[in-house]
């Protein structure tokens, strides 16, 4: 019976790089597996007595934090995804969220905390998706690494794939909606203007408003930040125009709570004095009183579809365009 140091003496190789090369383990190079299968075959080695290990296929997920509900939703849609197509994920939280000042961190402080990351890299990954705590441009925060790399929820500017929301489209169907009611004065109540969402829901506010061949009102459109307190108080200014606006799209959800607690607090009714949509979806929008008709954004979705960006790489498939966007989706409920 041919046996595995039989077939080492015979190639002059060690009976561990035989054994790997018979069972698909270790790194044994496509050359010389080759090499020892044809010589374990001339030779009648039987097969059957050593079990084929099915090759390791590993990803690495970076996620900047999981305390953002954004990252958390993304990776299980990439989990899912990896699990039915037969991969395995490798999770990395950089956990970058420690204070106010974290999010937006400079790129030569996330560069350096990601070279400090790559050691504990598994050595058989064969690609990584990077997931960002919300959507903006991440060009050269990563270095150099020897697979590919697809961002989801964030951008580059160098041609790496990513995936992320349509946001222009998502603030076109809520103004949309808002017009559909019958709101004439809708206001805008935005998040930071360095934002990256926030100027493209900027953009498809204006341009739904234009397409209903009405003009945008700028006394209508406010700045702000995504905290609840504050954004009460923008409203609070909104209200005080005349006429006060009758329908409001906020972009986003904690923004759409301190709106209507600015309704609310000056005796207005919602949805029939004003009518207001958040962007989001998250939990408590189906939970607050009046439930709140927002955006969903297809989180989920990113993730999976930047796992199946990465496959397609991976295993040298047609890849299409390499920037998606994917549609985001109106929820409606008691506010508009």
């Amino acid at each position: 019976m041919i046996t595995i140091s039989d077939i080492a003496r015979e190639t002059g190789l060690s009976t561990a790089t035989v054994s790997n090369a018979l069972s698909g383990k270790g790194r044994v190079s496509d050359a010389r597996r080759k090499q020892i299968l044809e010589v374990a075959t001339r030779m009648g080695y039987d097969f059957s007595r050593i079990r084929v290990a099915q090759p390791h296929r590993g990803i690495a997920v970076i996620v900047e934090t999981l305390s953002v509900i954004f990252c958390t939703k993304i990776a299980e849609g990439i989990c899912r995804a990896a699990e039915e197509g037969g991969y395995q994920v490798k999770l990395y939280n950089l956990d970058i969220i420690h204070g106010p000042e974290d999010f937006n961190p400079p790129r030569e402080q996330m560069r350096r905390r990601l070279e400090g990351l790559l050691p504990q890299l598994d050595a058989a990954t064969l690609g990584a998706i990077y997931i960002s705590q919300y959507p903006r441009d991440v060009t050269g925060i990563m270095p150099p690494l020897p697979f590919p790399v697809v961002y989801a929820y964030c951008y580059t500017s160098d041609g790496a794939a990513s995936v992320n929301t349509d946001d222009q489209q998502g603030a076109y169907i809520a103004t949309q909606h808002l017009l559909s009611l019958g709101k004439r004065r809708i206001a805008m109540l935005s998040g930071p203007i360095n934002s990256i969402p926030m100027t493209k829901r900027f953009s498809g506010y204006q341009r739904a408003l234009i397409d209903a061949g009405m003009s945008v009102d700028l006394r209508l459109v406010k700045t702000g930040d995504w905290d609840i307190g504050h954004s009460c108080d923008i409203a609070a200014e909104l209200l005080r125009l005349d006429p006060a606006p009758d329908g409001i799209f906020c972009q986003s959800d904690h923004i759409a709570l301190g709106v209507c607690r600015a309704i609310s607090e000056a005796g207005l009714r919602i949805p029939r004095d004003i009518a207001v949509v958040g962007f989001d979806n998250y939990d408590f929008a189906a939970f607050v009183s009046p439930t709140l008709t927002t955006i969903d954004q297809p989180l989920e979705r990113i993730g999976n579809t930047a796992f199946l960006q990465l496959r397609n790489v991976i295993e040298k498939q047609t890849v299409g365009q390499r920037s998606l966007l994917l549609a985001a989706r109106l929820i409606r409920r008691q506010s508009a």
